[in-house]
C-alpha cells in the first residue's frame, strides 16, 4: 500500500482549474499529491482525455485519469489506481491518504473530491 501522511489539505480554483492539493508541509511541502480538473474543457480537451481529473505528485509524474476508485474517512482518503497509474507514480494499491494531521472540513472536502474526480464516485465512510 501507497502512503502519504497530509498535513495540509487546500482546494482552490486558479485559472480554469479545480485544485484539491495534500502536502506534508504548508509553507513548502516535500510530498504532495495534486488532483487537478480543467472547469471548461475545450473539444479538443476531451478528445484527448484532459477532460478528467489529473494526478500529479511532488516528483513531476502526472496523467490524467488513473482514479478508478475512492473513499474518504475522517482519518484517510484511498485512492484505487488503474495499472498505468501505479507503474507512473511508483504506488502500491491503494494510494492512501492520511489525513490525521490535516485541518479540514470533512464534507467541505468530501464535495470537492466529488468535483475534482467525477465521474468516479467518493465513497464516505
Amino acid at each position: 500500500m501507497g502512503e502519504r501522511v497530509a498535513r495540509i489539505v487546500r482546494v482552490l480554483e486558479e485559472n480554469g482549474v479545480f485544485i484539491v492539493a495534500f502536502g506534508d508541509h504548508p509553507e513548502s511541502p516535500e510530498r504532495c499529491i495534486l488532483l487537478q480538473r480543467t472547469l471548461e474543457p475545450t473539444a479538443a480537451d476531451r478528445e484527448l482525455g484532459h477532460d478528467r481529473v489529473h494526478l500529479s505528485d511532488e516528483s513531476g509524474a502526472g496523467m490524467y485519469g488513473g482514479i478508478v476508485g475512492a473513499s474518504l474517512s475522517p482519518e484517510a482518503l484511498t485512492l484505487t489506481l488503474t495499472d498505468a497509474a501505479k507503474e507512473c507514480f511508483g504506488f502500491a494499491e491503494p494510494l492512501v491518504i492520511d489525513l490525521h494531521s490535516a485541518a479540514y472540513e470533512h464534507s467541505a472536502l468530501a464535495e470537492a473530491l466529488r468535483r475534482v474526480l467525477q465521474p468516479v464516485e467518493v465513497e464516505l465512510r
